[in-house]
């Protein structure tokens, strides 16, 4: 009888141990998506932290292609970094726009974007969202700005508007943060001056304040991008302004000698976008003449206030008036406060007929135009941009931030340039003369009506 039992103990413990083999080869239940409810012996793709090549969704960290019908995934899911900037390279229309572009990319990945006015969002379900527009100072881009808010986006997206100059004053400028957290203000508008971009991203997450920028570029010291916002792509504005000049100094020139021409591009280099259309000037120029030489770089820096048209106006003055060999003048500017004093200057020279200037803005030389200050001028051109279209991504990515629609790594991502980890989006915008600014402007207004 005790052999009987022992024989049978035996075979119990052969018949667990062949239990428990099979066991481990059963996938078992996990929090994380299984590669396959089919035994290992299987051909599916294994459960992985790396992107499988396979019809079926694999478990990874990185974003994928989705098969899903549209409508069923989030943005979040797009293989699509920087695709936005590839797709403005490729282009050939003269009327392309961000959100059109990322309504393309949409439609291909079968997802839905967020941080347009498209969002199917209704803005006045929830109370007014309050926000402020805080800067270092205020300039004529800014005051443009408020204005196409106030006019343009408060009676579609439902919020309410501040303001609050810092006077330069970077302490003040982050006290102020501070006071608004406890003051209860949902998001902000941020213009932080470029020296303090990281720390500006490390005290609005440690307030959990959600928050855009508008004109300033969020940077790390090497220039990365870390947060998203709105560009104009400054290398290439730089050198379209300078383009701009080439294919068009004859309608108000003639035939003159290049040996002759000298260009000043005028600049502040505490602005990575500034230091940009610096370099796509300055590329373009030795494309075309080839001499660094009279090629002038006008930092304003130094001057006192560095953002200014007396600052303009000293810089090209002083340029101008030191190289009398030079007989004809190609000036760009980043602002358009440098161009207006740049003119000055070469009025005051009495060498503007000699001189043609293209600003990156056209906000006060548009109404120049149209009152009669500026005609005939040498302020002949301007690179405009609509501040309503320009304000759209900001103002919609803010509020799918204050929604939770969106985080500032998932927002407008598929505008990511390689490298960056925070979203870059290009503005439309187009370089208009006293001749032709009304159809770009009817173009904008045209936008404007159809969104």
């Amino acid at each position: 009888m005790k052999k009987v039992i022992s024989m049978l103990l035996v075979l119990l413990m052969v018949l667990a141990m062949v239990a428990c083999s099979s066991s481990n080869n059963t996938p078992a239940a996990s929090t994380e998506p299984a590669a396959s409810t089919s035994p290992a012996a299987s051909t599916s793709p294994a459960a992985s932290t790396e992107p499988a090549a396979s019809t079926e969704p694999a478990a990874s960290t990185e974003p994928a292609a989705s098969t899903e019908p549209a409508g069923t995934t989030d943005v979040s899911s797009i293989i699509y970094p920087g695709a936005g900037w590839e797709r403005v390279a490729a282009s050939t229309d003269d009327f392309i726009t961000a959100s059109s572009i990322s309504k393309e990319l949409a439609a291909e990945a079968g997802i839905s974007t967020t941080g347009w006015y498209s969002d199917e969002v209704d803005h006045f379900a929830r109370d007014p969202y309050k926000f402020c527009y805080m800067r270092m100072g205020t300039m004529v881009i800014h005051t443009a700005m408020v204005d196409a808010i106030r006019s343009d986006w408060i009676p579609r997206l439902n919020f309410t508007l501040d303001e609050f100059d810092a006077n330069s004053e970077i302490d003040r400028f982050f006290n102020t943060i501070d006071t608004y957290v406890m003051q209860g203000y949902d998001g902000l508008l941020l213009d932080p001056d470029p020296t303090v971009c990281v720390r500006t991203v490390e005290v609005c997450a440690e307030n959990e304040l959600p928050w855009m920028p508008i004109w300033n570029p969020i940077t790390d010291e090497n220039g990365v991008r870390i947060y998203p916002g709105t560009s104009l792509d400054s290398i290439y504005c730089g050198r379209m302004q300078t383009k701009w000049l080439f294919d068009n100094y004859q309608k108000f020139w003639g035939e003159i000698n290049l040996d002759t021409l000298g260009i000043i591009s005028i600049t502040a280099s505490f602005n990575q976008n500034f230091i940009e259309a610096d370099q796509g000037c300055k590329e373009y120029w030795l494309e075309v003449i080839g001499d660094e030489s009279r090629y002038f770089l006008a930092d304003c820096l130094a001057e006192n206030p560095p953002v200014s048209a007396e600052a303009g106006f000293n810089q090209a003055g002083a340029i101008m008036s030191a190289h009398p060999e030079i007989e004809h003048w190609f000036i760009v500017t980043v602002l358009e406060d440098y161009g207006q004093g740049a003119a000055r200057a070469a009025e005051n020279q009495n060498i503007q007929d000699r001189v043609l200037v293209c600003t990156n803005g056209a906000n006060i030389l548009i109404p120049a135009w149209r009152d009669g200050s500026e005609h005939g001028s040498c302020w002949v051109g301007g690179l405009y941009y609509g501040m309503n279209m320009f304000a759209e991504p900001i103002l919609c990515g803010l509020i799918a931030l204050c929604d939770g629609r969106a985080t500032p790594e998932t927002l407008h991502q598929e505008w990511i340039k390689p490298g960056n980890t925070g979203a870059e989006v290009r503005c439309d915008w187009r370089i208009v003369g006293e001749d032709d600014y009304q159809q770009y402007l009817d173009y904008i207004q045209s936008y404007m009506g159809d969104i």
